[in-house]
Order: structure tokens, then sequence, then C-alpha cells
């Protein structure tokens, strides 16, 4: 499949609680689990339709590139999120395809020498491929180049298809008022265990 050098968008939540009943606001992937029993996901989109991703977000899902502590732990939880959501709603398009980040130079070889013997490298999931082996991960490498940094976490999913997918999901299996998808709502306000929207609801 292609190759590609992904990132991760890790979304905020807010949730309120009512005995044992909580209320999402936020994007499916986030109240896929809040989706039991006992517990309702309330999703607003400004978008009619909501099939659009977030600004800056087509579809990469990055480990590679993430700085050391908080950050790279965050992008391999929301990396082994996407795998789970995959294996339970497959039409999102998840693609664990990995990555290679190619250099041109011997200096920038070093960089990526240095990054594959750090202590998180195993984590990672990194290696530096000479060119031949760089060009049996993606045969369609040509031109000249010194190196690659190949790195088997980093992955990829559908922007077009994410959306539609979960909530066909959601509203297959959650039932009832389990889920609620609310489109072309705005949110104006932000208060103490509600989100306001436009329409004043």
């Amino acid at each position: 499949g292609p190759v590609v050098q992904p990132r991760v968008a890790v979304p905020q939540q807010k949730r309120r609680r009512r005995g044992q009943q909580y209320q999402h606001h936020g994007g499916p992937t986030l109240t896929a689990p809040l989706t039991q029993p006992q517990q309702q996901g309330i999703q607003l989109d400004s978008a009619r339709f909501g099939v659009a991703p977030t600004v800056r977000n087509f579809g990469m899902v990055w480990v590679s590139g993430r700085a050391t502590g908080p950050e790279l732990q965050a992008a391999l939880s929301a990396r082994q999120r996407w795998e789970e959501i995959a294996a339970a709603v497959p039409d999102v398009g998840f693609r664990p395809d990995g990555s290679l980040t190619v250099v041109f130079d011997e200096a920038h070889r070093a960089v990526l020498d240095e990054v594959c013997v750090r202590y998180d490298a195993t984590e990672r999931g990194v290696e530096v491929l000479d060119v031949a082996m760089a060009r049996r991960k993606n045969p369609c490498l040509g031109g000249s180049f010194a190196a690659a940094l190949w790195c088997e976490h980093d992955a990829v999913v559908e922007p077009s298809r994410v959306l539609p997918a979960l909530r066909r999901h959601l509203a297959e299996h959650a039932g009832g008022r389990g889920y609620q998808w609310l489109p072309s709502r705005t949110v104006t306000g932000i208060e103490t265990g509600c989100v306001r929207d436009h329409t004043g609801a």
C-alpha cells in the first residue's frame, strides 16, 4: 500500500455525569466507548453531513516523529485506539502501512542512526534501511537517496470514510438514545456540565 508520513490529532473531550449516565460532546471516536448500556453519546457537528476531517488532519496517524515523553505516549495510545476501532468498524479504512522517511545525504543518515539508538526506538518501531531495503518496502521509490527511516507503527485512515462509518456503527449498536448525531449545530459556549449550540439548546 502507499507509504505515508502520518500525524495524529488527539482530540479533547467533555462529559458530565448524571448517576450512571454520561453525556459526551465530541467526535465519534470519543463517543464510541461511551455508548454502552446506561450511557448516552451526543455528537454535534457544524456541517450538515459531517464527512470532512478536522483542520490539518488528513488521515495521518503519526508515531515516528513525536517528541519523547507524553506526546509519544499519546500518539501510541491513539494508534492503538485506531486499530481497535478498525477491528470493530472496518469501513473506517485504517491501514497499518508504516512509513518511510527518506534522507538524501550521509549527514541526515547520521541523524536517523541517532534516532534508532535512543532508548525509545523500540517503542517507536523505527529502523534505518539502506537504499535496497527501502525499495523492497516501497518499490515506487526512485532516484538517488542515502537511506530511509522505517516506522512500523505509523498508519493512515481514510478521512472521508471515518465519520460516516462511525456514525453508522454507533447508530446500529447503541440503540435508543445511546447515540445521537446532531448536524448543523455550531457550539457557542461550554459551561460546567454542558455545551450550548447556536439554537440555544
